[in-house]
């Protein structure tokens, strides 16, 4: 078993934390089956006078929605060291695909769980609220990943990430 880091935007560690993302999908990542994932998140550590870091007290986190005390700022998901982590994944299966292989179902599984506003249509019919979906995550893959060189339409090779939280 490995451990390693991997960042989730705000809302995707939201998505997580309510249960609703159990699925990433990644390029250019490998991890196997039992591995442990930590997950890096715009955090703000708590400070002292002095401007240094607490390391034995528990960070501020941006998913939290809490303001922060006067005289600190969110820090990027990229710098959080390990010990500010409260979230731990394990993998439970990998496999690549396609891209465009994502199903409404698996969507739902990376955490679109909602069109237009904070609640699902119910009113749509099921292929109706899975083409939201897809839609949806589209969008969410082209503002994470068009900018890097894999949007949406180049359907690159990714690796499907099945993943539970675990306590430590």
């Amino acid at each position: 078993m490995r451990e390693r880091p991997i960042i989730f935007s705000t809302p995707m560690v939201q998505a997580i934390l309510a249960g609703n993302k159990t699925v990433t999908r990644r390029i250019k990542f490998n991890c196997e089956i039992g591995d442990r994932l930590w997950v890096r998140e715009s955090y703000c550590p708590q400070m002292n006078i002095f401007g240094m870091a607490f390391e034995d007290r528990t960070p501020f986190y941006r998913a939290d929605k809490l303001p922060l005390p006067v005289g600190h700022k969110w820090k990027p998901s990229i710098h959080m060291p390990r010990w500010a982590c409260r979230i731990f994944l394990e993998v439970a299966s990998v496999r690549e695909e396609r891209l465009q292989e994502i199903t409404g179902e698996d969507a739902a599984k990376e955490g679109i769980r909602y069109v237009e506003g904070s609640y699902e249509m119910e009113w749509f019919t099921p292929a109706e609220r899975e083409s939201r979906r897809l839609k949806d995550f589209r969008t969410l893959w082209d503002s994470l990943n068009a900018k890097r060189g894999y949007p949406w339409d180049s359907n690159p090779l990714v690796k499907r990430i099945e993943f539970k939280v675990v306590q430590l």
